[in-house]
């Protein structure tokens, strides 16, 4: 049985969802699996938030991926489209090696979003 940390398990950790302590505290009580969602900030940023209001004080993706590599398997929700460009030319910079690169899991609840991340 796999077991997620969907947002870093806030409930278990009683950390804020989607930020660095609530992944640590996630990793601290045994979750190998981790879910996040990525919205754009207003200034362009990717920014781990799940809802629109929260994309404000969101914390960064840049900020969070050393806490979130740690994971055996990390799912990377893309909430909006105007994330998926900046989200490809993040994960182009990014040192990724092949062994991360195949923990990695992008995914959408919308099919535009997942075809235009597919094409890029």
């Amino acid at each position: 049985m796999i077991h997620i940390a969907h947002r870093g398990a806030p409930l278990v950790s009683g950390a804020t969802p989607n930020s660095a302590a609530a992944f640590a505290a996630a990793l601290e009580v045994g979750f190998t699996h981790v879910e996040t969602d990525l919205r754009l900030s207003p200034d362009g940023h990717i920014v781990l938030a799940h809802d629109t209001e929260e994309s404000a004080t969101g914390e960064a993706l840049d900020a969070t991926w050393p806490i979130l590599r740690q994971f055996a398997w990390i799912n990377l929700e893309v909430k909006e489209a105007a994330v998926v460009l900046p989200l490809v030319q993040w994960l182009q910079r990014e040192p990724i090696d092949a062994a991360l690169f195949q923990r990695i899991l992008i995914s959408s609840f919308e099919p535009a979003i997942l075809a235009q991340m597919y094409q890029l």
